[in-house]
């Protein structure tokens, strides 16, 4: 395999799904903009809701800073709503035949945004220093041997073991796995506390201009920027509220002309986007969607037991959260991996319908009976931030495990004690965060499971401590396996065993949501978009 179109013709193309109809019917007719000619100029103001702790974060702290980041930082590579990947830093690639090593061909020209040049040194750097140290608990870039730089325009990767071809490029291009660091700024520092990382410097489209704590990030446009013509904004916000109902109140005042992934409460935007002049856009996030899920932590007694984890799935209705809490924009989740991951996703696991009385049965018969006060045990349940329904989800959860005997106390956390709480301290039973569904399960789904993805201090990883040395041993499998075929069915058995153990309970496939001003146009154009560069976005006016 020699050529870059090879490479990209041996893609699954049906990787990830495409939202179904009766969703993207809600969307202004993509048609009628299509043809309007892009306008140079102007400030779009985009709102999300969490502050971040600091803006690039090595080892990973979600979506907050990787939506400032990728505006700043790019990637060898981008996916694109075909299912493929189009060249970013890198032009061209060739993979060995025994899928170990991974050439890359690098754009010339591009420069740093403090004018220093771009080159094979950087990407060499960024894999050996902080891929492979600070996000090795991947499969992609914990199997990492070397990265090696021949000439200012190559870089050669080479892998231990055989990588598969599309969850490399799925890795290259994802959320945070891909982002090209300069070597110059952070050779020799400790980059955990390289003080770059709250003022990133990169080959994007923006350039950072400032973070003013408690309010915004502002970033200007690249006037060096090596994609000629881009970016077509002129400067580029990311504004911060806590509120919801302020955030509900910038967007309609014209503050704010795009609020990302389900700014605020969904009765606002079903009500905002029927007003003229906004519209409701679902798509963007078809290789990034979101689950909620509860992280239970083996560590305690008595959620370790698989029988008071089946017996809480059992107890909770999951339907009942889509229709009353999310208003009918999401699923009820059936595992791991979602629906609109058609490529690795199988219905055939094991499954808890609601039946509460089914899960009063299984913990008398397992050992658990009420008590004189009707309690059979108590438990502390941790509600993360992540989305604003989770603050009536919570309580919902603590009613219905009251109902069958178990003595919740609810810890409602800000985000970054929710950081700690869950992923760093362990101090929960249940925990109600949420996972990343990226365009491969090996690159955001599998390590919430695996004994590798037991990383205290790492976000967003496997907080429950679950270690199963049969799964552990399907996923690494599926790591080095190169035939689409058989990696599909490895992940199948990844499922069922995850839907057997329910170390972590799923609850619901949330439907994402962009509120956006109709001045605004190219919003959700890549289908990862809210960790896209967006130097296509442009307004009307």
């Amino acid at each position: 395999m020699s050529a870059m179109s090879h490479a990209l013709a041996h893609l699954p193309r049906r990787a990830f799904g495409v939202l179904t109809a009766a969703l993207v019917a809600g969307l202004v007719p993509l048609a009628a903009v299509a043809a309007e000619e892009p306008r140079r100029g102007g400030t779009v103001v985009a709102m999300w809701q969490l502050e971040p702790p600091l803006l690039f974060s090595p080892r990973g702290a979600g979506s907050t800073p990787l939506l400032v980041t990728s505006k700043i930082l790019e990637k060898l590579v981008r996916i694109t709503h075909d299912g493929g990947f189009e060249p970013q830093l890198a032009t061209s690639w060739s993979i060995s035949d025994d899928f170990k090593t991974y050439t890359f061909k690098l754009r010339e020209g591009v420069t740093w945004h403090d004018g220093e040049p771009f080159s094979s040194a950087d990407v060499a750097f960024t894999v050996n220093e902080y891929w492979r140290k600070y996000l090795g608990f991947g499969p992609v870039h914990g199997q990492v041997e070397s990265a090696e730089a021949p000439d200012a325009n190559t870089v050669v990767i080479r892998y231990r073991t055989p990588k598969p071809e599309f969850l490399v490029f799925a890795t290259l291009a994802g959320a945070q796995g891909g982002q090209v660091i300069a070597k110059h700024i952070y050779e020799g520092t400790d980059m955990s506390r390289n003080p770059t990382n709250n003022a990133p410097i990169g080959t994007g489209p923006f350039k950072f201009k400032e973070w003013v704590r408690g309010s915004h990030v502002e970033m200007v446009r690249n006037e060096n920027y090596w994609d000629e013509g881009k970016p077509y904004l002129d400067g580029l916000v990311i504004r911060y509220l806590r509120d919801p109902g302020a955030r509900a109140a910038a967007v309609e005042a014209g503050e704010v002309q795009v609020a990302i992934s389900n700014s605020f409460a969904r009765p606002d935007i079903l009500r905002i986007t029927d007003e003229p002049g906004f519209h409701l856009d679902l798509k963007g996030y078809e290789a990034a969607g979101w689950q909620n899920f509860l992280a239970v932590n083996l560590r305690n007694q008595p959620v370790a037991d698989k029988r008071v984890r089946q017996a809480i799935m059992h107890a909770i209705d999951r339907q009942f959260i889509v229709d009353t809490f999310m208003y009918g924009l999401g699923k009820v989740a059936t595992g791991p991996v979602m629906t609109q991951q058609e490529g690795f996703y199988t219905a055939d696991v094991a499954t808890y319908p609601f039946d509460p009385e089914k899960a009063a049965r299984i913990l008398d018969e397992a050992g658990y009976e009420r008590g004189a006060d009707g309690k059979r045990f108590a438990i502390t349940l941790l509600t993360a931030p992540w989305f604003v329904e989770n603050a009536k989800i919570g309580p919902y959860i603590k009613q219905v495990l009251e109902d069958i005997g178990i003595g919740v106390t609810l810890d409602v956390a800000d985000r970054a004690g929710a950081i700690r709480k869950i992923y760093k301290t362990y101090e929960f039973d249940l925990a109600l965060t949420a996972a990343l569904a990226s365009a491969d399960p090996l690159m955001t789904t599998t390590h919430l499971f695996t004994t590798a993805g037991i990383v205290p201090g790492a976000a967003f990883v496997n907080a429950s401590g679950y270690s199963n040395p049969e799964l552990d041993a399907i996923v690494d499998e599926a790591g080095v396996e190169a035939d689409p075929d058989k990696r599909r069915a490895l992940l199948h058995e990844f499922q069922r065993i995850a839907a057997e153990d329910v170390p972590n309970i799923f609850l619901v496939e949330i439907q994402m949501a962009n509120v956006v001003n109709a001045k605004v146009r190219n919003v959700s154009s890549n289908p990862m978009w809210m960790y896209d560069t967006w130097k296509d976005l442009w307004r009307v006016e």
